[in-house]
């Protein structure tokens, strides 16, 4: 009879979450890379940014948006410095289809790709804002967005 390695008893080890840091950059881009489109940490990084830009473009309260972005590591931050962002307009409101439209024109990429990047992109960030603020992103967004947004059941 041949020697038989024992099976742990897995209701006994517990298993330890690995929740990055939220200014862990580095760890936002490589998180990304598992996107194929964004293989490449820059592209990775542009593409971040380009998302981020267009949902700050959508959210209200200048107070709210600088908490959200407080929430964000500085390279990203700092990425979104650039964003185009007219002091006093009001959020821009579009549906899902054109929000991933304004994405794909930005990043040259198919549908699917930019579907892909976004779904990607806001997984990140959501998992590193703290529950109140990803709450609140959701109920900024028009609801086809907010649904790109939120968690999938």
């Amino acid at each position: 009879m041949a020697d038989e390695t024992p099976t742990p008893d897995v209701g006994t080890t517990p298993v330890q979450l690995s929740r990055e840091p939220a200014d862990d950059f580095h760890a936002f881009v490589d998180e990304l890379r598992w996107t194929p489109p964004l293989e490449k940490p820059e592209d990775a990084a542009y593409a971040a940014a380009v998302v981020l830009c267009q949902l700050e473009r959508r959210l209200t309260g200048k107070e709210k948006r600088g908490e959200l972005n407080m929430d964000l590591p500085v390279e990203l931050r700092i990425l979104m410095a650039g964003c185009p962002i007219v002091e006093g307009a009001p959020p821009q409101r579009t549906d899902a289809a054109t929000f991933l439209s304004d994405i794909g024109d930005r990043l040259e990429t198919e549908p699917t790709s930019t579907l892909q990047i976004v779904s990607a992109v806001f997984t990140a960030l959501r998992d590193r804002l703290p529950e109140e603020e990803a709450h609140w992103v959701a109920n900024q967004l028009p609801p086809d967005v907010a649904d790109l947004w939120r968690r999938p059941i």
